[in-house]
């Protein structure tokens, strides 16, 4: 028999291993799409008959013309989710930043 306390210990960590799976699943695609549609809005509003290009990493590595955008989405626990992101309209202006979303709801606002 596994005595009552291993039980609860193993129920826990279960349920910690299924939010932190839904939320790398479902999150974190879902807030990589919110993140990507308002980078894109942002770029075509500053540039409006520029092609819009998504690259992989960061903008210094570009081989294609600007504007460039890049988002990076993962997930470090369950509920929570880290959305790295930048763009560059070379040679005029390139921002970007490092934020948290931890919230139900999420609207494309980021957490500051």
């Amino acid at each position: 028999m596994i005595p009552r306390t291993v039980k609860r210990v193993l129920a826990g960590v279960a349920a910690y291993a299924l939010l932190w799976l839904g939320t790398m699943v479902v999150g974190v695609p879902w807030v990589h799409d919110q993140v990507v549609a308002r980078e894109r809005v942002k770029l075509s509003r500053a540039r409006p008959n520029a092609e819009v290009h998504e690259v992989v990493g960061r903008a210094n590595d570009v081989r294609v013309g600007h504007p460039v955008y890049w988002v990076t989405v993962n997930s470090p626990g369950p509920l929570l989710v880290r959305v790295t992101y930048g763009s560059e309209i070379a040679p005029l202006t390139g921002s970007g930043g490092t934020e948290w979303v931890n919230r139900p709801g999420f609207s494309g606002e980021l957490v500051t």
